[in-house]
């Protein structure tokens, strides 16, 4: 017989995973946020974006779980670094406004 799935809070690391990007969502810029640099092109941005959507994607967390408001809020900020940062008139204000 199957085994119910593992949700990834399930995962060993994952909760110092969560909590140190739960961290850098309140303190850094959007493209730490994505780990890209600023010359990052839209490929790397798309790539960064998929990667960290995977990542902290708060269906794969337990509703039940201490980790899934965190998750649910980092989420909620990469998706936010993705929307501006493949946008070029955003991007480009958004450099502006970091230097």
């Amino acid at each position: 017989r199957a085994l119910a799935p593992r949700t990834a809070d399930q995962l060993p690391g994952y909760a110092e995973l969560v909590q140190a990007m739960y961290a850098g969502v309140q303190s850094t810029d959007y493209f730490q946020i994505l780990g890209v640099d600023r010359g990052a092109t839209q490929a790397e941005i798309r790539a960064a974006f998929e990667d960290a959507s995977r990542r902290f994607d708060p269906h794969q967390v337990g509703r039940d779980s201490p980790l899934w408001v965190q998750v649910k809020e980092i989420a909620a900020v990469v998706e936010d670094a993705y929307r501006l940062l493949s946008n070029e008139r955003l991007r480009t204000r958004y450099e502006l406004a970091i230097r």
